[in-house]
């Protein structure tokens, strides 16, 4: 059997009006699937660490700026008051590997 995977695949977030920007300047956030060892690893403890599984399924973060600061993957997990923006771009990753 033959078969295609994707690596993972990029979002642009609808928060605060982002799609609307032009192309060069909107956030866009950069997914990468896991594989086994990736799941086994985030398990070892039990429970999935929310904050490792980010940092492993999110590459990269662009265009996003907070105070004139480049802000990365770590820093829109950690960072106060981009709660709503990390919500909407985990759930679009959950949708979309449960149809993939």
């Amino acid at each position: 059997m033959k078969i295609d995977i994707a690596d993972g695949f990029e979002y642009i977030p609808e928060y605060n009006g982002n799609r609307d920007l032009p192309e060069k300047e909107q956030i866009k956030i950069h997914f990468t699937y896991l594989s086994v060892a990736d799941y086994t690893e985030l398990l070892r403890s039990g429970k999935i660490d929310k904050k490792e599984e980010w940092l492993k399924i999110c590459e990269k973060v662009d265009n996003l700026e907070v105070n004139e600061k480049k802000y990365t993957a770590e820093d829109l997990y950690k960072k106060k008051g981009l709660a709503l923006l990390y919500g909407e771009c985990y759930e679009a990753f959950k949708a979309k590997k449960e149809i993939e």
